[in-house]
């Protein structure tokens, strides 16, 4: 299907798409009440799998990310003329992606419930693949990243991918692949615990409530 078709169809079903969102408000919370995961800070020097030393914090394996200290000079270009900071050093990257699909007319976008350590509330909705290349690569030795065959698959058309820098002060030269994915595969099944299905209208009301859409899905859709 070429791009400008999938536009067309996408602009289709936003004709007769719903806009309700309470139901997913629910789902989001009824995934809540099925995960355990909680986040506290502690010591530096009580991170399992991580080395601190006097230049950079680093993951053992080498992967993931570093801390590593920034000196700037800014001139008149920032509220300061010169700083030093910490800052993520990790270059290698990662997929943000969202897999879609046409059903009933209607152009639908698969969110995953996603936890992560410094959600508010845990879980938020977030794209359908979001990894570095070391989690893709399981440096961490654990479970595969669900749905990423769909979005590597040549079998699906790639509506769109660009690479966008991550927030430059706090992340030193990192850029994410940012894809939007069109399923042509009709097996595909979900885990419905945390994975859901919604239309571009839904979304964006997702967007305007606090703490609910992950800021990635919304650079994801920004283009539609």
């Amino acid at each position: 299907m070429e791009i400008k078709v999938f536009r067309k169809k996408l602009e289709e079903s936003k004709k007769i798409e719903s806009q309700d969102i309470n139901h997913v408000l629910s789902w989001l919370d009824e995934a809540r009440k099925k995960i355990s995961f909680s986040s506290q800070m502690i010591p530096l020097n009580e991170m399992i799998n991580w080395k601190v030393s006097s230049q950079l914090i680093s993951h053992i394996s080498g992967g993931f990310f570093s801390i590593n200290a920034v000196r700037t000079e800014a001139g008149s270009l920032r509220e300061v003329s010169s700083w030093d900071q910490p800052i993520f050093n990790q270059k290698e990257g990662g997929i943000l992606a969202i897999l879609c699909r046409i059903k009933n007319s209607e152009v639908q976008f698969l969110i995953q419930a996603k936890a992560e350590p410094g959600n508010i509330n845990i879980l938020q909705l977030s794209p359908t693949v979001q990894a570095t290349y070391s989690n893709l690569n399981r440096l961490h030795n654990g479970k595969p990243t669900k749905y990423v065959e769909y979005i590597l698959s040549k079998k699906n058309e790639v509506i769109y991918s660009a690479k966008h820098n991550e927030e430059g002060g706090r992340f030193w030269r990192k850029s994410n692949e940012n894809r939007l994915v069109l399923s042509l595969e009709d097996d595909l099944t979900i885990d419905k615990n945390f994975y859901i299905w919604l239309n571009l209208s839904q979304l964006k009301k997702l967007a305007l409530m606090d703490n609910i859409l992950s800021p990635f899905v919304k650079t994801i859709i920004s283009p539609l």
